[in-house]
């Protein structure tokens, strides 16, 4: 089925044609959010929001962009915004209750304060990332964690080579400034 077809199919309400959407998608669409998670029950649940979204507003869809990068900037958009959710819950407070436990450390494992510096630093690489302009952001994540090269993206994002060049480039600069800032 033909991009345009499958877009128009959506609009008109056709469950077939969506459930065509979510087999196409669905793949990439929890993998995005996995990286900027890390957790994978709240990214099915992501996942799901997202084609919800998707559905609801497909009327929206104007076509600039591909039908792809537009679902992808749904994605980021929905992880940001549950990162955000979980940072305010973070600031409520919690209280935990620590029981005995006997823990033993293999050879390889990491120990518990390195865990602990690389969940603040990823963290911190996901807040950073959620305040650069969401073009950089996307430019970033395609070349870094999906793997496409800058032909690819251009063709992705439907720009040239050398903006995205320029757009990883701004988007490596801006994280950079933003992960010292930290």
């Amino acid at each position: 089925m033909e991009e345009s077809e499958l877009i128009n199919q959506i609009k008109d309400q056709n469950p077939k044609a969506f459930s065509h959407l979510v087999d196409l998608y669905s793949t990439m669409v929890y993998s995005v959010i996995f990286k900027m998670i890390r957790n994978s029950q709240d990214s099915e649940d992501i996942t799901q929001e997202v084609f919800i979204t998707i559905w609801t507003t497909m009327d929206s869809f104007k076509g600039d962009s591909l039908l792809k990068t537009w679902i992808y900037r749904i994605a980021i958009n929905k992880a940001h915004e549950f990162i955000r959710k979980k940072n305010r819950k973070k600031r409520k407070g919690f209280h935990v209750q620590m029981e005995e436990t006997s823990i033993q450390i293999q050879e390889n494992e990491p120990i518990p304060s390195e865990l602990l510096e690389f969940k603040e630093l990823e963290l911190a690489f996901n807040q950073s990332l959620s305040k650069i302009p969401e073009n950089q952001q996307i430019a970033f994540l395609l070349n870094r964690f999906e793997g496409l090269s800058y032909n690819e993206i251009a063709i992705e994002m439907k720009t040239s080579h050398s903006a995205v060049e320029s757009l990883i480039f701004r988007a490596k600069q801006n994280l950079s400034k933003l992960m010292k800032k930290s």
